[in-house]
């Protein structure tokens, strides 16, 4: 009689039992999706934290190779030489007032632009840099707004650096971006004229 009196007992309490599997599955794939999102986010913040990381450093590297190349571009006093090849671009000016010359290469291999200045040692003035494009106009003003000024042509249309006045150069450095395929790209433009160079 006991017995049958714990049996009815037990049958008579509520159920206490866990979740069922249909809660069980429904409860991971919520988990799931918001574990996924949360990810998502965490992986978008500290890739947009890194591009801006990148994007400062591109600015301060173009910043200095800007204001190292335009002081040495406007006390020269000629163009010597361009020359460019597909391992790299040369461009060759002197002081003659001063009586130093300077040579800029850009090395497609190791994507740096590097200054050598007569008797100082070598500089990087640019690194991570894609493309480094030097053009030469002369001091004579043109109504197109495409181009301000008269190119450095002779009268075949080839290029004369003898009356190169103006040289403008253009540069694309990048990063790439940690945990990502994505890169930081930084284009920039600089026109300098040479103060020194004799004048027609």
């Amino acid at each position: 009689m006991k017995f049958l009196r714990q049996t009815h007992q037990a049958q008579n309490r509520p159920y206490r039992g866990g979740f069922s599997l249909v809660e069980l599955a429904v409860t991971l794939a919520i988990g799931s999706i918001v574990l996924a999102v949360l990810g998502m986010l965490a992986s978008f913040g500290l890739q947009s934290f890194l591009v801006m990381g990148n994007c400062a450093a591109l600015d301060d590297k173009s910043r200095l190779a800007a204001d190292q190349m335009t002081r040495e571009l406007r006390q020269a006093t000629q163009v010597l030489r361009y020359d460019a090849q597909p391992e790299g671009k040369l461009l060759v000016l002197t002081n003659s007032l001063e009586g130093y010359g300077i040579e800029y290469f850009w090395s497609a291999e190791s994507r740096k632009v590097t200054c050598d200045k007569s008797d100082q040692p070598q500089v990087i003035c640019l690194s991570d840099c894609d493309e480094w494009n030097p053009t030469f106009f002369q001091n004579v003003a043109l109504p197109s707004l495409s181009s301000p000024y008269l190119p450095a042509t002779n009268q075949l249309g080839m290029l004369d650096l003898k009356q190169a006045r103006i040289v403008s150069l253009s540069w694309r450095c990048s990063l790439p971006v940690a945990v990502s395929k994505a890169k930081t790209e930084n284009a920039q433009t600089l026109q300098v004229a040479l103060r020194n160079t004799a004048q027609k």
